[in-house]
């Protein structure tokens, strides 16, 4: 539950302060979480799980078309 959480935090500052607001403002948050979900138990610290945000990010964006 601890990676959920520092996930889910992490995930707001990085739509808040380090992705363009252009973006931010059309990427589904809530699809971001889910997939995060799926993907944080293998992650073991806090640079792997802010890895595999900025991946799931990207991911998203691409695969939306919005990038």
């Amino acid at each position: 539950m601890e990676k959920d959480e520092i996930s889910h935090k992490l995930l707001e500052e990085y739509m808040k302060y380090d992705l363009e607001k252009k973006y931010a403002n059309r990427l589904d948050k809530h699809q971001v979480l889910k997939t995060l979900k799926l993907g944080i138990g293998g992650q073991n610290n806090f640079r792997d799980i802010k890895n595999l945000i900025e991946d799931v990010i990207a991911e998203t964006l691409i695969e939306n078309g919005l990038f």
